[in-house]
């Protein structure tokens, strides 16, 4: 728990006012901080500035405030208010108020040196009172009832009340009687604390008056001297609240402040264990009024002037009351945070109350073997007025972490040795409680009320004796770390054939650092642990439970959510598994071996190798390395080929093989060729491949090689490709001896110092009116033969419309075109077939044209300057007005006519024989 009470008490300063004006009644003061009374180290006073309206309570007004201290609610209500008796000219009864004041404003003010507060808290200074009223003869009474509860999770709380008093004290002869008197519903009231004497005064201003069972006290002090006095009201609910009734008779001025203080202890465990409440009692030693008749009238023991007369001694607070029952090395305390706050063991103030030696991070390891029992050793504390009245302390461990400490994972001990400490052991019966390792929370309970009394309802998971609220006592809950060695053992290997020999074996290794991690169901981090050079790993704390095992290179602590598995750069899973035969799949994500812990899991194993790299290879060949029937490959119309074992592809170690580097496979970079696996990615569109005389299609089973011969493979480019800037080839990549592939494939390209026979740049189709234009060129030329059209009208079904001769030879580029005359409308399709000279050919992309019934008209139409007509270069044109009277005679230029010499109307017009003056299209110009 948090090393400190709350001794928190909430002032209700009061003041009896005459409307003065607000800079007086609100002065501020000048004190040592926290005050210097002592109640000062351990009483945190809250002031009512915040409660009270800034101008006051009058007459018949009431207020209600909450406030909250930690889990405690207390409530207070401030009503009942009444002026009576003589009030000093201008003010009248009907404009007295209750004010708040800050102590020490008045000169012989000393309620300010009782006062303590908590700035860590969020406390302010607190506010008292005293006014400056009448003189002598003056007199003022108020009277107002102050009634108080305090609830913490539903139950009603015991509730301190204190009250300070000062009033001027000038008393003479025929003078008002000063007095403060308050009447409680609780416990007789007790002289808690009052200032020192300062000034000598006659024995009637010291005196305290207790009537009602000492239920009632009347205080008389004044110069610089003020009171506290003290009651209490057990379990302080709603029904039955603490009350006081307060009667105020003033002269010059006279001041109170009620305050209220609550002691209770937590568990601050996490909130899913809920709150743990123990009572803390509260006594104050001494400070009893001395007589035995009806009425008695005790003086403060300062007052020497009447030897004899009997006086009050202040009581004190015991600095061991807390102390005489606890748990841990040191004295017990209160916190009254709990759960809501969350927190752990004494991490605040790190030296209190330790069950055990804890170190930064609040852990306790406790080690646990695989026995039937475990047990620890708990120090506790106990003092009584009554030596055989024994203190029961119980313990929880929750040792299935499930976040509730259940009736199974209880133990308790009987305490009967009296101030003394006496270390107790606690003992459980782990064979019939699921139990693991890893960090998880205990409670330890000391308190005079017998378990037995406690019922646990079957019915519920929790131990209800863990969050019962106990008449006394303490406490305490701890983070605790239950290590258990060797829970998960295994090995990584650096496996160099993965699971093709269906087995997890070679050399161990870690990678250059991993890690393993024990993933459980809610994608947590329950356990981990560093894999050594060796390949060795052990996970010591882990609980029982279902985890996925995984490997990665991230830094892992309890409870984090895990990432994915993360290998070191340049590694792969190659497997992974429980025994030597691995259950995980090559080249994939490390997704964890799934293994349920009940008792220790030896032999998990896990397979990673390093990841081939695949060489790129580029070659720059003659033209005459080209065949079209090359060695170890069939003839191929349009393409030309090169085995890779040529003497052609020459400059690297392995020549024209495919080739690669694999730090388990091969003995040295770029040595992985003959006899490997290899994989072909992706094959270029100008290009074809054939391995063994069967075409290899990237992406089909064929595609994989194995035991790899470099002269069994052929390249192919097809006519019109290879040249510079346009090589043939495809991508490849290795595959090591345990299924793994490269990330990165290697190329392979193949350049000719000229293309492959012809090299078509360029080919198009343009309709041209009722005809199609065919244009098309040439980079390069070798041995070419002419190229013939073939035109179809589904794509499908291809005739020839013509033959254009090629130049043969060229080095430089060449264009040709051919005119399909006269098509019908509908889709229109072409393709070239390139021929060489020794009857080998290869075929154009093909290209398309479309023509609409509509699409044999003049556009466009209304025109202005010009009119496309549809009609061949260098044809006759002729504009007809409606008359039939010839207006415009001209060719067509670029497949159109000027119309500028037109004017606004409708004509016809006519193409080549047509000359009829009223045929034609009509056209309209408009401008």
């Amino acid at each position: 728990m948090r090393g400190f009470y709350l001794k928190r008490i909430l002032i209700a300063t009061l003041l009896l006012h005459q409307a003065l004006p607000a800079h007086l009644a609100f002065s501020q003061a000048t004190w040592p901080q926290y005050g210097t009374g002592v109640f000062r180290p351990t009483l945190a006073w809250l002031t009512w500035d915040d409660i009270l309206p800034a101008n006051g309570l009058v007459a018949g007004q009431s207020i209600t405030r909450t406030v909250n201290f930690g889990d405690m609610v207390v409530t207070v209500v401030l009503d009942e208010i009444a002026f009576s008796g003589t009030v000093q000219a201008p003010g009248t009864l009907a404009s007295t108020k209750l004010i708040g004041y800050t102590p020490g404003t008045k000169a012989t003010d000393g309620t300010q040196t009782l006062y303590a507060y908590h700035p860590m808290l969020g406390e302010k200074p607190p506010i008292a009172l005293t006014p400056n009223f009448a003189g002598a003869g003056t007199g003022l009474k108020v009277n107002f009832k102050v009634t108080a509860r305090a609830v913490l999770h539903g139950q009603a709380m015991d509730l301190s009340m204190f009250f300070a008093q000062n009033e001027d004290g000038n008393e003479v002869a025929g003078a008002i009687n000063d007095y403060t008197q308050v009447t409680t519903n609780g416990s007789a009231w007790k002289l808690a604390a009052q200032t020192d004497w300062q000034v000598a005064k006659s024995s009637n201003l010291a005196a305290a008056e207790f009537t009602d069972a000492n239920k009632t006290v009347r205080a008389h002090v004044g110069g610089y001297n003020s009171a506290v006095f003290h009651t209490i009201k057990n379990e302080a609910s709603a029904a039955a609240p603490l009350q006081a009734n307060v009667e105020m008779n003033c002269a010059t001025g006279s001041s109170i402040a009620i305050g209220f203080m609550v002691y209770y202890d937590t568990g601050d465990g996490d909130p899913t264990y809920g709150m743990a409440i123990n009572k803390q009692p509260f006594a104050i030693t001494g400070g009893d009024p001395v007589g035995s008749t009806a009425t008695i009238t005790n003086y403060f023991n300062w007052n020497q002037s009447s030897p004899g007369t009997p006086r009050i001694q202040p009581g004190t607070v015991p600095e061991t009351f807390y102390k005489n029952l606890r748990v841990g090395a040191y004295g017990a305390d209160a916190d009254s945070f709990g759960p809501t706050y969350g927190g752990f063991a004494d991490e605040y103030n790190g030296y209190d109350e330790n069950i055990w030696p804890v170190n930064a991070e609040e852990v306790v390891e406790f080690p646990i073997n695989i026995a039937p029992t475990f047990s620890y050793i708990v120090p506790a504390y106990k003092k009584s007025p009554d030596p055989a009245t024994p203190a029961y302390v119980m313990a929880w461990i929750d040792f299935n972490q499930d976040g509730v400490f259940s009736s199974s994972e209880y133990a308790w001990n009987t305490l009967t040795a009296d101030n003394s400490q006496t270390s107790l052991n606690f003992t459980w019966d782990l064979t019939a409680i699921p139990y693991g390792a890893g960090q998880t929370y205990t409670r330890v309970r000391i308190s005079y009320t017998d378990p037995a009394t406690l019922p646990d309802d079957p019915a519920t998971p929790a131990d209800e004796r863990s969050i019962a609220i106990l008449g006394e006592g303490e406490t305490e809950d701890h983070r605790v770390w239950m290590t258990k060695p060797n829970m998960i053992n295994g090995k990584v290997f650096n496996d160099a054939n993965g699971l093709t020999d269906n087995v997890i074996g070679g050399a161990g290794t870690n990678a250059g650092g991993l890690n393993v991690i024990a993933v459980g169901t809610n994608g947590k981090v329950w356990g981990y642990a560093a894999v050594d050079g060796s390949g060795n790993f052990s996970l010591p704390n882990v609980y029982n439970g279902t985890y996925s095992l995984r490997l990665t290179t991230a830094n892992a602590y309890f409870t984090q959510t895990a990432g994915n598995a993360l290998l070191p750069q340049g590694w792969v899973a190659a497997g992974e598994g429980t025994v030597e035969t691995g259950d995980g799949s090559p080249n994939a994500v490390i997704e964890g071996v799934d293994v349920t812990l009940a008792t220790p899991l030896t032999n998990i194993n896990f397979a990673i190798n390093r990841r081939p790299a695949t060489d790129s290879k580029t070659f720059l060949i003659p033209n005459d390395a080209l065949s079209s029937s090359p060695a170890g490959g069939p003839g191929l119309a349009g393409y030309r080929g090169i085995p890779l074992s040529s003497a052609s592809l020459t400059g690297y170690v392995s020549g024209g093989s495919l080739s690669g580097s694999d730090p388990e496979d091969c003995a040295a970079p770029g040595t992985c060729h003959a006899g490997k696996t290899f994989v072909i990615e992706s094959i270029k569109p100008n290009s074809k491949i054939y391995y063994d005389g069967q075409e290899v299609i990237a992406g089909s089973p064929n595609a994989k090689i194995a035991a790899f011969d470099a002269a069994k493979l052929v390249l192919y480019g097809q006519v019109g490709a290879g040249g510079p800037g346009d090589p043939v080839g495809f991508t490849y990549s290795l595959q090591d001896a345990a299924g793994v592939k490269s990330s990165t494939p290697g190329t392979f390209n193949v350049t000719a110092n000229a293309a492959f026979p012809v090299k078509l740049v360029g080919f198009t189709a343009k309709v041209a009116e009722r005809d199609v234009l065919l244009d098309w060129s040439t980079s390069e030329e070798s041995a070419s033969s002419h190229f013939e059209i073939l035109h179809s009208t589904d794509a499908r079904n291809w005739a020839p419309v013509g033959t254009v001769a090629s130049a043969g030879n060229s080095a430089v580029a060449r264009h040709y075109g051919f005119l399909h005359k006269d098509v019908a409308a509908g889709n229109h399709f072409y393709r070239l077939k390139i021929v060489d000279t020794d009857g080998t050919y290869a075929w154009s992309a093909m290209r398309h044209v479309s023509f609409r019934a509509g699409d044999f008209k003049i556009y466009p139409n209304p025109a202005d300057s010009f009119v496309h007509v549809p009609a061949q270069e260098g044809e006759e044109a002729r504009v007809y007005d409606v008359n039939g009277v010839l207006k415009l005679k001209t060719k067509v230029y670029n497949g159109k006519i000027g119309v500028e010499s037109l004017e606004n109307g409708t004509y016809l017009l006519t193409t080549g024989d047509k000359t009829a003056s009223r045929s034609g299209q009509k056209l309209v110009i408009v401008r």
